[in-house]
C-alpha cells in the first residue's frame, strides 16, 4: 500500500518535469539554429526552390518545369512562410523548433493518455534532448513537419474519437500527410484499427474512417485538380513512386538509394536530360512502376531478402545527422562535426538497449494475461511504415517518425522495471 501511494504522488507531480524539459529544449534547439547553418541539398533543395518558385508566381515548378515529383506538402508550407515572411532559410527553421517542442507536448500527452503521467514526462524528455530531433530542426527536411501532423492525427483520434468534428479534422491532417509522403494515402486504415482497439465496435470504426477518408480526400483534391490540369493525366499527389519503386526493385538493387538512370543500361536513362539533370516524369514513373512491379512479381524471394536489407537500412544507424552537418550555408561542412555523430549513435544505442528492456516486459506483461491494446496503438504505425519501407527504400531518416512512438514504449519500460524493483 505504502509503494502504491509513493508511486501515485509521484505520478501526480510528474507533469511539472515539463517546465523544465521544454524550456531546456526551446533553448539547444535555438542555438543549434542559430550556430549550425545548415545548407538545403538533395531533396531538400527541392523543397525549397519549388516553394521559392510558388511564392514569385511561377507555380510549382523545379528548374523552369512544372512538376508533381516532390510531394507539395511541405514546399507549400514553405511557400506560406516565405509569403509571409519573406524568402529566408531562417524562417522555416525557426518553424521547425516551434514542431519539434509541439512534438515534445504530443509524445508527453500520448505517453499519459496510453499509460500514465510518468511515462508521458519521461518519453518527452527522452524525445527533448535527441540528436536527430535537435539537429534535423536546421534542415530543410518533411520528418519534423511530418512527424507533428502524425502524431497529432493519433492524439486527436485517441482523445477526442467521439467529438462530431475529429473525423473531419483528423481527415484534413491525413489529407497533409498523404500531400507530404504519398504512401500515407493507406494510413487511414491503421487509424480504423486504433479507433477500433480503443473500443469502437467495427461498425463506428468504419463509419468513422469513412469520414476520415473523405475529408483526406477533399484536403488532397485541390492538387489531384492542378496536376490533371498541367500534366493532363491523373497524378492524385506525386510522381515520385514509380522510380522510387523501380530503384529499389531491381537486379541491381541494394536496399538504400541508387541513382536508377546510372544502372547499367538503365531503361530510365533515355528519358533524362543530362544538360539539366531533369528527367521526363510521367515517362519515367510509368515505366518504373511496370519494370518494378514486374521484378517483384517475378523474384518474389529475391524482393523479400531485398525488403529487410531496406528494414535493416532504416534500423541499423544514425548517419542521418550527416544532413544537418556536412553541407552548411558557408560551403563547406561543420568543423568538429564528429561530435554530433558520436552523441546521436549513443542516443540511439541508448534508445534501443531501453527497449530491450521495453520487450522483455511486454513479454513478462503477456505471459501474465495482461491485456496489451494501448501497446497496440504505438506499434501499428510502426508495421505500417516497416511494411512501407520494405517495399520501397531503407535510410536511417526514415526512422524519425516512428522515433516518438519508440521513446514512448522505451519510457513505459523503463517504468515497469522501476516499479517491479520497488515491490
Amino acid at each position: 500500500m505504502r509503494f502504491n501511494e509513493r508511486f501515485y504522488e509521484r505520478e501526480s507531480r510528474a507533469h511539472y518535469w515539463l517546465f523544465i524539459i521544454i524550456p531546456v529544449a526551446f533553448i539547444m534547439r535555438l542555438w543549434w539554429v542559430l550556430n549550425v547553418h545548415t545548407a538545403p541539398v538533395y531533396d531538400f533543395l527541392k523543397y525549397h526552390l519549388g516553394a521559392v518558385s510558388i511564392v514569385e508566381g511561377n507555380g510549382y515548378k523545379l528548374y523552369g518545369n512544372p512538376t508533381a515529383f516532390e510531394p507539395i506538402g511541405y514546399p507549400g508550407f514553405l511557400a506560406l512562410l516565405y509569403k509571409i515572411f519573406g524568402t529566408r532559410l531562417i524562417f522555416p527553421k525557426l518553424a521547425n523548433i516551434v514542431l519539434s517542442l509541439g512534438i515534445v507536448i504530443l509524445t508527453y500527452l500520448l505517453g499519459k493518455k496510453l499509460f500514465n503521467r510518468a511515462t508521458g514526462v519521461l518519453a518527452a524528455a527522452f524525445i527533448a534532448f535527441s540528436p536527430r530531433n535537435i539537429t534535423y530542426t536546421s534542415v530543410l527536411c518533411t520528418e519534423i513537419f511530418f512527424t507533428f501532423f502524425l502524431l497529432l492525427a493519433i492524439y486527436l483520434l485517441l482523445q477526442f474519437r467521439d467529438r462530431k468534428w475529429s473525423g473531419q479534422v483528423i481527415g484534413i491532417l491525413c489529407g497533409i500527410l498523404a500531400l507530404t509522403k504519398p504512401a500515407n494515402l493507406l494510413f487511414p486504415g491503421v487509424l480504423f484499427f486504433l479507433a477500433w482497439l480503443e473500443g469502437k465496435s467495427f461498425s463506428q470504426a468504419f463509419k468513422k474512417t469513412i469520414v476520415i477518408g473523405l475529408f483526406m480526400a477533399l484536403t488532397i483534391l485541390p492538387w489531384t485538380i492542378r496536376n490533371y490540369i498541367v500534366f493532363n493525366k491523373f497524378i492524385p499527389i506525386s510522381t515520385n513512386g514509380g522510380i522510387t519503386l523501380y530503384l529499389n526493385n531491381n537486379p541491381y538493387a541494394k536496399g538504400a538509394w541508387q541513382d536508377p538512370f546510372s544502372f547499367p543500361n538503365s531503361p530510365l536513362a533515355p528519358y533524362k536530360n543530362e544538360e539539366t539533370g531533369f528527367w521526363d516524369e510521367l515517362a519515367v514513373d510509368k515505366l518504373g512502376k511496370e519494370l518494378g512491379t514486374k521484378w517483384i512479381l517475378e523474384n518474389p524471394g529475391e524482393f523479400f531478402k531485398l525488403g529487410f536489407k531496406k528494414l535493416y537500412y532504416v534500423f541499423s544507424d544514425s548517419w542521418d545527422v550527416s544532413f544537418a552537418v556536412e553541407n552548411l550555408t558557408s560551403g563547406g561542412p561543420m568543423p568538429n562535426r564528429g561530435w554530433v555523430y558520436k552523441t546521436a549513435k549513443w542516443a540511439y544505442w541508448g534508445l534501443l538497449g531501453a527497449l530491450a528492456f521495453y520487450l522483455i516486459m511486454l513479454v513478462r506483461g503477456f505471459l501474465a494475461g495482461k491485456k496489451l491494446g494501448n501497446h497496440l496503438v504505438l506499434w501499428l504505425p510502426v508495421l505500417f511504415f516497416c511494411a512501407t519501407y520494405f517495399v520501397f527504400e531503407g535510410q536511417p531518416r526514415y526512422i524519425f517518425p516512428m522515433l516518438p512512438l519508440f521513446v514512448i514504449m522505451a519510457a513505459w519500460g523503463l517504468q515497469s522495471i522501476k516499479k517491479t524493483a520497488s515491490y
